[in-house]
């Protein structure tokens, strides 16, 4: 009877923190969209720093498109290292564990799609699609070795 009474706390524990977990990032969203919302009706372009989380709740979100959006008319020319090849290696790298399997993959037939289309010359959108082929290769690479 003990035991099954500290499994039963032991679920129920882990349920409030996987409901609070979810709470918490429901709520980060909510405080950037809201700080991303403000920033544009101000007219003030927002912080290298906001666009790429905001850029990760998308693809959190698998919304690739509102993803790719996110970055269009909103990076300042001036911070081109925020928005480097190597910059969205990173940050891809360090978020992947809130991406669905496929995320990658679907990003960089977007950026394909939107490049060829387009005839983008823009290197932030050419940096983040380099990125994502090159943690294409890398996970392939570690895939056929596991």
């Amino acid at each position: 009877m003990d035991k099954q009474i500290l499994l039963l706390s032991l679920c129920i524990k882990n349920i409030l923190i996987s409901t609070c977990i979810h709470e918490i990032i429901t709520m980060q969203s909510q405080v950037i969209e809201t700080t991303w919302d403000h920033l544009i009706r101000f007219g003030r372009a927002p912080p290298p720093p906001i666009i790429q989380e905001r850029f990760c709740v998308k693809l959190q979100d698998v919304d690739h498109m509102a993803a790719i959006s996110c970055i269009r008319s909103h990076h300042q020319g001036g911070e081109t290292h925020a928005f480097s090849e190597k910059t969205w290696l990173n940050l891809l790298q360090s978020n992947a564990h809130r991406f669905k399997n496929n995320t990658i993959f679907r990003l960089t037939r977007e950026l394909n799609n939107l490049i060829d289309e387009r005839d983008w010359q823009s290197p932030v959108y050419r940096n983040m699609l380099n990125a994502c082929r090159k943690l294409t290769v890398i996970t392939n690479d570690f895939s056929m070795r596991s």
